[in-house]
């Protein structure tokens, strides 16, 4: 266990002010910021509008997946897919990250339901939901995403495994497969 700092710190061996910087971009997205509330804090649909753009610029911004990912881990849906949509677009995604995200996102209700059904859904936020998950799913399918390796673990139990290969249910297996790498389950922010 330990900071997000520290770990950073004994993993990667980059420039430490882009560590730092890192680091003050997920806080400012994961807790706000007193001058991003100050600027955008009227709460009419145009200033959120505005401090939303502003937040996936600073998502671009990100330069390393480790964040991203840890990012990924805190976020509310609640909030919108802008984030996640900057996320996947951040050269720095790496296939881990975008398989969580995929899962955080109900990707499975895209894999194992009907795929008609699931885009016919009503409300608009149901749509964007559903856009997204498909071009993530298209994006993963595709190796969209960079290599680098946190550990990753598909939320299948056995018996669910079985039960996909018992009823030959059309999984890719790219979604079925876990990924060896450095794990971020005991860092905290």
């Amino acid at each position: 266990t330990g900071t997000l700092l520290n770990f950073w710190k004994r993993s990667f061996s980059g420039d430490r002010s882009m560590i730092e910087y890192n680091k003050e971009i997920l806080e400012i997205l994961l807790y706000g910021n007193e001058e991003l509330d100050a600027l955008y804090g009227d709460g009419s649909k145009e200033c959120m509008q505005a401090l939303k753009k502003r937040e996936c610029g600073l998502v671009g911004e990100i330069s390393d997946p480790v964040t991203l990912h840890l990012l990924v881990s805190h976020y509310n849906f609640d909030d919108g897919f802008e984030i996640p949509e900057a996320i996947i677009e951040n050269k720095n995604c790496c296939m881990s990250t975008a398989l969580y995200l995929f899962y955080l996102s109900e990707g499975l209700d895209l894999l194992l339901g009907d795929r008609e059904e699931f885009l016919a859904e009503e409300p608009d936020y149901s749509k964007n939901w559903a856009r997204f998950l498909l071009k993530l799913e298209q994006m993963i399918l595709d190796g969209a995403f960079s290599d680098f390796k946190i550990q990753y673990t598909p939320p299948f139990s056995r018996t669910d495994r079985y039960c996909i290969k018992k009823y030959n249910l059309d999984i890719p297996e790219v979604f079925l497969t876990e990924i060896q790498g450095v794990c971020l389950d005991k860092i905290y922010i």
